[in-house]
């Protein structure tokens, strides 16, 4: 983590993330699958996304989502080790949906109600303070905006208040160049460009997004 990803109380993304909404982060690849079938749907794979057991809200049928408005700045952050990655979750580019809680059919679950009620259950705890479970698929008119994060810098995001395909291509590209250019082998980006190993990463995205494309039809 270095410091263009490192949350803290000035962070830009921060700021943003402290709106109100609920946020649920996921990839391009993923983002087109809910746009197609039209809801969120809860991850029912029987082990975990980031390890071995099931999560949380896994545990309950539900889906994943982050508070970062209802608890005060500094419980927030106090965990921020534990929730900031999931910021950059999809490399290069994480998609993240605002939702709106006025538009959630099912019943939120939020800490510590979320930790208490599966404390029993094998499965893995909640994050403190901002993980909250909402039962059951959401529908996307829930979703009241889109934030399009550099995995490779916090710092680097849009904003949109509506998602589709073209915006997705330039989006992954231009933050894989962000990463490659964070990688410190050069610092000069029209060098970058010009690198081999460059190019066919380059190429190979441009391909994902392609199948991206593909799949959605």
């Amino acid at each position: 983590m270095n410091d263009t990803s490192e949350i803290h109380s000035e962070h830009p993304l921060f700021r943003e993330l402290r709106n109100g909404l609920l946020w649920h982060c996921t990839s391009p690849e993923e983002y087109l699958q809910i746009q197609t079938c039209g809801f969120i749907k809860p991850n029912r794979n029987p082990v975990g996304t980031y390890g071995k057991q099931p999560s949380a809200c896994q545990a309950l049928d539900g889906v994943p989502l982050f508070d970062f408005t209802t608890e005060s700045e500094t419980r927030v952050l106090d965990t921020h080790h534990k929730w900031q990655q999931f910021l950059g979750c999809a490399r290069p580019l994480t998609v993240i949906l605002g939702l709106n809680r006025s538009r959630l059919l099912g019943r939120i679950v939020s800490y510590p109600e979320l930790r208490d009620t599966t404390s029993s259950l094998k499965c893995s705890g909640p994050i403190p303070w901002v993980e909250v479970c909402h039962c059951g698929e959401i529908p996307i008119s829930a979703i009241d905006c889109y934030l399009l994060v550099c995995a490779a810098n916090y710092c680097r995001f849009k904003k949109l208040e509506t998602l589709d395909e073209a915006d997705l291509d330039p989006a992954i590209i231009g933050c894989a160049e962000e990463a490659t250019t964070r990688s410190g082998e050069l610092s000069d980006v029209q060098k970058i460009n010009q690198l081999p190993e460059f190019k066919a990463q380059m190429e190979q995205i441009r391909r994902q997004v392609e199948k991206m494309r593909r799949q959605t039809k």
